[in-house]
């Protein structure tokens, strides 16, 4: 079985079901402890091996998420400088190895998750299987769980067609 190394997640919408919060925060950068919502599926997805993350983004400025996911450099020269080596593993979000892509959805739409799925697949001709989460969803799962519930899966499909 071939590995799946790519996933979608929609973040975009205005999270509505979650005012007043989400007036300033984006819904996918609530934060649970010290780390916003949708890098608990990120980082879940990194470890089960993906590499490729396309995150259906509002192009309301500026975007949380992209902030979040990109380097700050300021901040990596200020940790530097005060010989706070142990927190720049902390600011670094993704591994090297990781890439975000972003796809821009229209704010003033009315999708539910398939229209956002669509578009990355048509955007980026994806045409293997991807994880599709949820961005404002807080998923309670083990990394294990997703190759080999894919597994399971695609076993019953080639035996009960």
């Amino acid at each position: 079985m071939k590995q799946i190394t790519k996933a979608i997640i929609p973040v975009a919408g205005w999270g509505t079901r979650r005012l007043p919060i989400t007036k300033i925060i984006e819904k996918s950068m609530l934060p649970v402890g010290n780390r916003p919502l949708v890098d608990y599926s990120v980082q879940e997805l990194i470890k089960a091996g993906v590499k490729d993350i396309y995150m259906v983004i509002s192009n309301v400025e500026p975007c949380q998420v992209r902030e979040f996911y990109k380097d700050n450099v300021a901040l990596n020269d200020y940790l530097i400088e005060r010989g706070k080596h142990d927190r720049l593993a902390l600011a670094k979000t993704l591994p090297d190895d990781v890439t975000i892509h972003y796809t821009i959805q229209d704010p003033s739409g009315r999708y539910g998750t398939a229209v956002p799925v669509a578009m990355v697949v048509e955007e980026y001709n994806i045409d293997e299987p991807v994880f599709c989460f949820m961005g404002d969803d807080f998923i309670g799962i083990r990394t294990v769980n997703l190759q080999l519930s894919l597994s399971s899966r695609q076993f019953r499909t080639m035996t009960n067609p």
